[in-house]
């Protein structure tokens, strides 16, 4: 009994916990080898999914690899541009990634990725090498000129990708680009990248957009979305998280009397742009707008808060920037005071009315709004004799 005991207890017994950290041997060739071995990987709309085995192998292989006799980043190199062209896409998908940061590459470190985008066929795989070479955009004209014609790419995916390089704020100045970009709005087929691509045309601030802007902005009933996707870019002209270098006062302008507007409603102004508004309270954009006045805008924001005519989201939306702004609980009571002293004319005055109190006491509970009086039961018809 005793000697058939041990083998079992050998195998009860726990394995030793492995250090994820610490390195292991692993030679080029046997690297090279787990980056192959991931075309049984398929790629989805976010990349390889984690629970390929093939591609969790490789990842923890490149996180623990120890030194070898040269640096790894040669060898990465020379794997990437040996596989661009492999036959599964898994692999030329992962194979982008080994060239390492691109943002200041030379010419000739972008060159192998630019031929095997011309050649992709995988729409995964040519979004993940937009992304990889998308910085480069704005200083290699080969790049640039990919990205021109990428822009009418089959897929809408990596139109969306191509048109966020297109509009980035690092591009100011960068010929043909946002010209590209207005182009995609005015006529890509699908209104999913038109929408996307529009929302990103004010990330540079530049004037030459507000044209285009105005068409979506001065009819609100055509499209709410195309609207809101226009306010958008238009706010962002002059107040993003990454304050311009040089905010535009005809789009701060135009925003005001967006903002100064009526008749409101649900969508007029649209809710979903006013978040854009809270940035201009950076120290840095006060010294590059000297045009900014903060009380029109404050007004603008309390004529909006006490329109009946607006709807829940945007009055809600309206008080919410206030609070962010961090204005004063005085500024708040003004406000419900205005509202008290008149008899409210909807159900969404009583929920601007209890957004309001709470804003001033938070830990107060609202007051529930007041029951509306049951329908009078109506009697069943008598049955015929």
């Amino acid at each position: 009994m005793a000697a058939t005991a041990a083998p079992e207890a050998a195998k009860a017994a726990p394995e030793p916990e492995v250090n994820l950290r610490e390195p292991v041997d692993i030679t080029a060739a046997q690297f090279e080898a787990l980056l192959t071995a991931m075309g049984s990987c398929q790629i989805s709309a976010r990349g390889i999914p984690r629970d390929c085995e093939a591609y969790r192998a490789y990842k923890t292989a490149k996180h623990r690899r120890g030194a070898i006799d040269r640096p790894w980043r040669e060898v990465d190199r020379e794997l990437a541009t040996r596989h661009l062209a492999h036959e599964d896409a898994a692999v030329r998908y992962v194979a982008a990634e080994l060239m390492g940061p691109l943002s200041g590459a030379a010419p000739e470190q972008l060159r192998p990725l630019i031929q095997a985008t011309r050649r992709e066929v995988h729409p995964g795989v040519v979004r993940s090498f937009v992304r990889r070479m998308g910085a480069a955009t704005y200083r290699n004209e080969e790049v640039r000129e990919l990205m021109l014609i990428l822009a009418g790419h089959l897929d809408e995916r990596v139109r969306v990708e191509v048109g966020s390089w297109l509009t980035s704020a690092r591009g100011r100045g960068t010929p043909d680009t946002l010209e590209r970009a207005m182009k995609v709005v005015e006529q890509d087929p699908s209104e999913r990248v038109r929408l996307h691509v529009l929302e990103d045309l004010g990330d540079r601030g530049e004037d030459v957009v507000l044209p285009l802007l105005e068409r979506y902005l001065d009819d609100p009933e055509r499209s709410a979305r195309s609207y809101a996707s226009a306010a958008r870019a238009l706010i962002s002209m002059w107040s993003s998280p990454v304050v311009q270098t040089t905010p535009s006062e005809a789009a701060y302008k135009r925003t005001i009397e967006l903002l100064e507007q009526t008749p409101r409603s649900d969508t007029v102004p649209p809710w979903t742009a006013l978040g854009g508004l809270r940035w201009h309270a950076d120290a840095r954009f006060a010294a590059r707008a000297p045009f900014f006045q903060a009380a029109r805008l404050q007004a603008a924001l309390d004529a909006i808060a006490l329109d009946s005519d607006a709807g829940w989201k945007v009055r809600k939306a309206v008080i919410e920037l206030m609070r962010d702004r961090k204005m004063e609980r005085a500024h708040f009571a003004r406000l419900l005071a205005d509202y008290s002293g008149r008899a409210a004319t909807s159900d969404t005055d009583g929920q601007v009315m209890n957004l309001l109190r709470v804003t001033i006491e938070p830990g107060k509970a609202p007051t529930a709004a007041p029951a509306k009086p049951s329908p009078l039961p109506i009697p069943a018809p008598a049955r015929a004799p």
